[in-house]
């Protein structure tokens, strides 16, 4: 008994050093021991392993539709999504850039020519499904 607790104590050390290097399962292997095991010690002492640390979630600061979720601090804050990054002289840019009609644009987005005819004078947003 006294060794199965002092065994406890032992890991509980060792799991707070590796916790925010490591993830259960690697914690686990290294220590030899059950993911399992290093779950519960984990849980009753509130140690939070790295796979628990909160995400950065990244949004299009106009429709607030979630773009992506990181782990890093430091990332621009300017980003935006396909759709609000689109803007009508970019999409005529493109276009021309790509030396296509309006129409021979809409069959490549799969959409109606009057459709991107209103996306380049502004009169409409093109939606995700268009431009993801």
């Amino acid at each position: 008994m006294a060794t199965k607790k002092r065994r406890r104590g032992e890991l509980r050390t060792e799991l707070l050093g590796l916790a925010q290097t490591m993830t259960m399962a690697q914690a686990a292997s290294k220590l030899g021991v059950s993911r399992q095991r290093v779950y519960q010690i984990a849980n009753a002492e509130g140690v939070s392993f790295v796979e628990a640390q909160p995400r950065r979630i990244v949004t299009c600061p106009k429709c607030y539709r979630v773009l992506r979720v990181l782990e890093a601090d430091f990332v621009s804050e300017s980003v935006e999504c396909a759709v609000h990054k689109w803007t009508p002289k970019a999409l005529k840019d493109l276009r021309r850039k790509l030396k296509l009609t309006q129409d021979a644009m809409a069959f490549a987005l799969g959409a109606g020519s009057a459709t991107t005819t209103r996306w380049e004078n502004g009169t409409h947003r093109p939606s995700p499904k268009y431009m993801v």
